[in-house]
């Protein structure tokens, strides 16, 4: 699903260098602030206690339509949708937002931002998290926890901003008796005792790069290299890697997950930059009425140029390690996994590449032939690629341009069996995959990337979607 995200703008945020550049935590601001929403939001009951007694019975006040709310008066209020709060046109507490994919459930929010409320049937749930003008992106009803009995799942935006965009995840829950269950950046950054700080980085000055791994008890995994699009100077210091001011939820298949995007801070910079970015993503896991992840093991890091979308089919993408050895020669990255994946029939030998779900990878050694061999530019854009194996065939799909970056599509088709192997195969066996592969670069004798997608499992538009993040 493509995001639509509003951006407000955001004070600036003041950086603090975390020491000597060399093998870091993630760097932390001094401050993070966040924009006001538009309209009254809800105020924390943390906060309320320092606040004089005339402006906690205000917000109190405010929460009285939340909790009286009736079916007859949601009912009432179904004329009303977010195109009407945006026209300022609401002549209710209430407006509908919609139905929850898979269920008859409706989703109601306050006019005064306050809450929102499920309606399953005649049953009301009221939910005191602020209401943003961001729709929200997910609205789902499954059984989360596999308990046999539906729950419902939506996403709200608690934050936004110049750079800055964070969501929350609210689950209720009918059969628990805490009707309700939230995850948002506070369970990584707050809960867990900064969760970001398991993120350790190595800046390489003259190379231009930093490398990462993520540490937790004493567990060093996700190791992995950025090479900086940005240069290094004596006046333009990278200190690290800030977590906190993108926080994305996604539901894929049957699962919801997060994806909390790290950027490059800079000696000179007030704000994080995500060209160089590092994704930390995780499955979330629903049981007795709390959301909560797996800190080691289910948390994975992985570089922008190498991230990428689950869909429908796939459910959320898994990434094994960086190898060298990969789908095509001369190239490294990384494989995506799904356990909705079946490795199609194929003769020994076969190419791991040739047989998985994708992934996304670099040139990194493209012998025999010289670097950028293999690309062919056309007023600097990147029309053609001629990097293949044997046993491949590649039809071009488009050419197109995307920010800084040109890139180029193929249809890849490779042969599963050879030779007389193929007379041996069962009648009906498929006897081919193919892959959407994309190659994508900045400029000649700039970095050459790629991402590939088993099109079995992925769309010619879910490939374009996903270089496009």
């Amino acid at each position: 699903m493509k995001r639509k995200v509003l951006f407000g703008i955001l004070p600036i945020v003041l950086m603090c260098a975390c020491g000597t550049p060399k093998v870091t935590e993630s760097v932390l601001p001094e401050t993070s602030v966040s924009e006001t929403l538009a309209g009254d939001v809800t105020i924390s009951e943390e906060i309320s206690e320092e606040l004089s007694p005339s402006t906690e019975d205000d917000s109190k006040e405010k929460l009285i339509p939340l909790h009286s709310a009736t079916v007859e008066a949601l009912e009432a209020s179904k004329v009303y949708t977010y195109q009407d709060l945006y026209s300022d046109e609401v002549d209710s507490d209430y407006f509908f937002v919609g139905n929850f994919d898979g269920s008859d459930a409706e989703l109601y929010a306050l006019t005064n931002y306050v809450g929102y409320i499920v309606r399953v049937g005649d049953d009301l749930y009221p939910i005191e998290v602020s209401v943003d003008i961001n729709e929200p992106h997910y609205m789902i009803a499954d059984d989360f926890d596999k308990d046999g009995e539906t729950e419902y799942g939506f996403t709200v935006c608690d934050g936004r901003g110049t750079s800055f965009f964070t969501e929350k995840l609210v689950i209720a829950d009918p059969g628990e008796k805490e009707k309700t269950a939230i995850f948002g950046i506070d369970d990584l950054k707050v809960k867990n005792g900064d969760f970001f700080e398991c993120v350790k980085t190595d800046v390489d000055e003259e190379n231009n790069a930093f490398d990462y791994h993520l540490e937790i008890d004493g567990r060093v995994s996700d190791k992995g290299r950025v090479e900086l699009i940005e240069e290094i100077t004596d006046d333009h210091k990278l200190e690290g890697l800030y977590f906190g001011d993108i926080f994305y939820i996604y539901y894929t298949g049957d699962m919801w997950s997060f994806d909390a995007n790290g950027g490059t801070v800079w000696s000179d910079m007030a704000v994080p930059h995500y060209d160089d970015s590092v994704h930390m993503i995780s499955k979330l896991i629903y049981k007795d009425g709390e959301i909560t992840f797996s800190k080691t093991g289910g948390v994975r890091l992985v570089p922008e140029w190498a991230y990428a979308f689950g869909n429908e089919k796939t459910g959320p993408l898994e990434y094994g390690g960086f190898v060298e050895d990969f789908y095509l020669y001369g190239s490294g990255g990384y494989y995506y996994y799904s356990d909705s994946f079946v490795v199609p029939d194929h003769m020994e030998g076969t190419s791991k590449g040739r047989i998985s779900l994708g992934g996304a990878g670099k040139c990194i050694n493209p012998t025999p032939s010289e670097p950028g061999a293999h690309e062919i530019f056309e007023d600097g854009k990147l029309v053609e690629c001629t990097w293949w194996d044997n046993h491949s065939g590649p039809e071009k799909i488009a050419d197109f341009t995307y920010g800084d970056y040109s890139y180029v599509m193929y249809k890849n088709t490779f042969d599963l069996f050879v030779g007389p192997e193929v007379d041996e195969v069962p009648a009906g066996t498929p006897l081919t995959s193919s892959y959407w592969v994309i190659f994508y670069t900045k400029g000649e004798g700039e970095t050459l990337y790629f991402k590939f997608f088993n099109c079995d499992y992925f769309t010619e538009e879910e490939a374009k979607d996903s270089v496009k993040y």
